[in-house]
């Protein structure tokens, strides 16, 4: 007997549930939004979560020089990609060089940098960078085959203007390893370092991009190294631009002192 009770008061129920959403078409339309958005707030979230991509690209550079019998001939080509998360961007370019002087391989460079910045509060982040360069040079008519490797992390702060662009300060602290594979030399060395990257859309078809990277190795002792790059949008996958690049005392053996500017093609995708 009581379990019939049981049941039937549970019938009544769910028919009077029934009838409130069968007979009152505004709680039934309610209950269906506040449904959906729900729904809609969940994959909102899912999409928060997800890396995406921006400003992936390929460029191509040639050089060619004639001066005092020495004949110079370079090639220069990059990949890149950013990755944006939500709270993180990671930057990657893969570069790789290749140069030839009066029908001698000069180099044959393969470069990768890594950077990465994760915001921390409103302006401030936390950077990451990792250098990997591995070349095949040539000096003093005795090639040298080497790996340079670099990595250094610590805070920074952003600088951004809603209409042009960024910039980033970081205030580094690295390490530095190199391997000359032959002869079996391996030597490394820490240096902070203050790192500015800058980012500016200066109008519709011009896009400004520099990097600044100054090591402290010792109180006398400071490497440069810096890129400028102007690249005009000729169509929305197509640019022409000017690089400049200069180096003093750097993390590389390629060079203790150079200065390049260079015509280049860039394609995004």
């Amino acid at each position: 007997m009581m379990k019939i009770k049981i049941s039937i008061l549970v019938f009544l129920f769910c028919v009077k549930t029934f009838a409130l959403f069968a007979f009152d078409p505004g709680k039934n339309s309610q209950f269906i939004s506040d449904t959906t958005k729900i729904e809609v707030d969940t994959t909102t979230s899912d999409s928060i979560r997800k890396w995406t991509t921006s400003d992936s690209y390929v460029s191509g550079s040639l050089e060619w020089t004639n001066e005092d019998d020495d004949r110079e001939f370079e090639f220069d080509l990059q990949f890149g990609a950013n990755f944006i998360g939500k709270k993180d961007e990671i930057d990657v370019k893969l570069e790789s060089d290749f140069g030839i002087k009066n029908g001698k391989q000069k180099d044959n460079e393969q470069d990768l940098r890594v950077n990465w910045y994760h915001t921390l509060h409103k302006k401030w982040h936390l950077a990451g960078q990792g250098r990997v360069e591995r070349n095949q040079r040539t000096i003093e008519n005795t090639q040298y085959d080497y790996l340079i490797w670099l990595a250094g992390i610590g805070p920074g702060y952003n600088l951004e203007f809603e209409d042009t662009g960024n910039s980033r300060i970081s205030i580094l602290y690295n390490y530095i390893q190199l391997f000359v594979f032959k002869g079996n030399m391996e030597a490394h060395t820490r240096a902070p370092s203050i790192y500015l990257d800058n980012d500016y859309q200066l109008s519709k078809k011009v896009n400004l991009k520099n990097w600044t990277s100054i090591l402290f190795y010792d109180i006398d002792d400071v490497g440069y190294e810096l890129e400028t790059e102007f690249a005009y949008s000729i169509t929305e996958h197509l640019a022409l631009g000017l690089r400049h690049y200069y180096l003093y005392n750097g993390p590389t053996l390629k060079y203790n002192k150079s200065k390049e500017l260079r015509i280049f093609t860039k394609i995004t995708f």
